[in-house]
């Protein structure tokens, strides 16, 4: 089959990627990446997922991952320190992963941390012990990384096993008599023509523009629209291995620490602030001046059909909420997990059913809802100190389904049966579960009545002994 992808960026060499590695000499694949175009570069920031693909995990790759951190200027990620967003101020850090017992469906070991050391509730996971003391291991974190560098790190990979890549600028897009694309007109008037065509081009959404594919919004539940992003250069922050999440007046500011310097933006409500107001506001937080790279102008939501005609969307093109917990890069790994294990054949015809558009249709937009859902928690803090938290708080700017777990947690601590039947879930409830408890959504107090339910105190206590034993 002849697959030809617009636009590079993380998205579209994963995509590239994903089938080269995964159906290896089948596919002619070309990727349209010009250089005289910039990438978003807004995240560089993932979750485990990405530390996944790059170790081999879901095919054979062959990466050392001394390479990859050394020539991306990576560092190890524990988690992410959640800064201000409670109303009473307090921070709260997310561990990368759950607890021990979680496998165990109830999760004995969160209930018994929750209800009896809250204050370090994040050390009963893995990271999060780790982060305590000031520790990493390869197998347990993720890491942040140069955005520009990955990319440029993915490409060189599909080069080496055959994908072909053309720096051109796209002009135009033909369409056939039955409305798929027929090719891609690139500068110099020649024409890609292709069987599948894959959209990466970011915000841009050539090709889902051309095929009259609507954006469905976010804003009315996720309204920052405006992201600052902006580099420091401080060794202090340097030396840390988690993110950081700010939340400041109309909004939150991120800091993400590399080897050589520290990826940072402030991501905010352009109804509550206005450009100039926001650079000073970070400003006065730092203490000093920042020089901004530019200012990004989104609305959160995710494109109303992933697969359209002959064409998919990836990355950006196919959904966006806001940085908060790396979900970007996470969202494209699982969608293109399922594609190429579940829907790409070797031709096109078996290839394109009803069966396969329909059930990936469903599984991204179940995937990009969800992700919404988890995002959207993150504002519940019950802040009230400026407008726009007042807004957020006051009129309930919350997803139908965040508010069905938040009044769960009222009563209950929130289970994996409870919530994740559908398997394509970006944050699995252990996540949700970290987030509850920092915003004082998720209480000792139900924590305690959890566990004495369960009459498995003894067994709780048994396990975390053995699991500290364990990490030392």
């Amino acid at each position: 089959m002849n697959i030809v992808i617009a636009g590079g960026g993380t998205a579209g060499w994963l995509a590239a990627l994903f089938i080269v590695k995964t159906q290896p000499n089948i596919h002619n694949i070309t990727v349209v990446a010009s250089s005289k175009i910039g990438i978003i570069g807004a995240g560089e920031n993932a979750t485990g997922l990405f530390k996944d693909v790059l170790m081999g995990r879901f095919f054979d790759i062959d990466v050392s991952m001394d390479d990859f951190m050394s020539k991306t200027e990576a560092t190890y990620k524990n988690g992410i320190l959640n800064v201000n967003w409670t109303k009473d101020g307090s921070d709260y850090f997310t561990p990368l992963g759950c607890c021990s017992s979680y496998k165990g469906n109830d999760d004995i070991v969160f209930k018994y941390a929750l209800a009896n050391d809250k204050k370090n509730i994040h050390m009963y996971a893995d990271s999060g012990y780790l982060h305590e003391k000031g520790r990493w291991e390869e197998d347990l974190q993720s890491f942040h990384f140069n955005s520009h560098k990955a990319g440029e790190y993915l490409k060189d990979i599909c080069l080496r096993d055959g994908v072909t890549v053309i720096d051109s600028v796209i002009e135009d897009i033909e369409l056939s008599e039955t409305g798929d694309i027929s090719g891609l007109r690139i500068e110099g008037g020649q024409l890609l023509a292709g069987d599948l065509f894959i959209d990466a081009t970011g915000f841009s959404r050539l090709l889902m523009k051309k095929l009259d594919v609507d954006w469905v919004s976010y804003k009315d539940i996720l309204p920052v629209d405006r992201a600052i992003p902006f580099f420091l250069d401080d060794p202090e922050l340097m030396k840390r291995r988690y993110t950081t999440a700010t939340a400041l007046s109309s909004g939150w500011m991120w800091n993400v620490p590399l080897q050589t310097r520290v990826g940072a933006g402030y991501t905010y409500d352009s109804n509550f602030l206005t450009e100039d107001e926001a650079i000073k506001e970070v400003e006065d937080y730092l203490g000093y001046k920042v020089n901004p790279i530019k200012v990004i102008k989104f609305e959160a939501g995710r494109s109303q059909t992933t697969w359209v005609k002959n064409c998919i969307s990836v990355g950006l093109a196919q959904s966006f909420v806001e940085p908060l917990e790396a979900t970007s890069i996470h969202s494209t790994i699982v969608q293109l997990i399922v594609f190429v294990n579940e829907v790409l054949l070797p031709d096109w015809g078996s290839t394109n059913t009803e069966v396969s558009r329909d059930r990936f249709n469903l599984m991204c937009r179940r995937m990009n809802d969800a992700t919404a859902d988890f995002i959207s928690l993150h504002y519940q803090g019950g802040r009230e100190d400026t407008p726009f938290w007042r807004h957020m708080t006051h009129n309930k700017i919350v997803t139908p389904f965040a508010k069905t777990v938040i009044e769960h947690a009222k009563t209950k601590v929130p289970s994996i049966t409870s919530y994740q039947a559908d398997l394509f879930t970006t944050a699995p409830i252990c996540l949700w579960n970290w987030t509850l408890a920092g915003l004082n959504l998720l209480t000792p107090e139900v924590a305690k009545a959890s566990l004495d339910a369960t009459g498995r105190e003894k067994l709780a206590k048994t396990w975390i002994e053995n699991y500290f034993r364990r990490l030392g």
